[in-house]
């Protein structure tokens, strides 16, 4: 197994946990970060909103918005200076 399909199998075990447990900021928290380490910045970006929505003071999800933030206006700006 490389390391995209164990981090693919570690979102899935935390996709069925939260399942289980809707709204639990902890696995949400996890799975952004799997999610951010696997390449997919946007589902990371959408797991560390929710986890705002749920505790607006979590510095975790905060810093790691703020960090996909500016690599998206990174990025867009690249496209257009192209």
């Amino acid at each position: 197994m490389d390391c995209i399909e164990i981090l693919q199998h570690r979102i899935q075990e935390l996709n069925e946990s939260l399942a289980r447990t809707p709204g639990d900021k902890e696995l949400l928290l996890k799975r952004g970060c799997l999610y951010r380490k696997a390449g997919d910045l946007r589902k990371a970006l959408n797991d560390f909103i929710t986890v705002l929505e749920i505790d607006p003071e979590n510095k975790e999800a905060k810093t790691y918005v703020d960090m996909l933030n500016e690599i998206f206006e990174f990025h867009y700006t690249e496209i257009y200076n192209m």
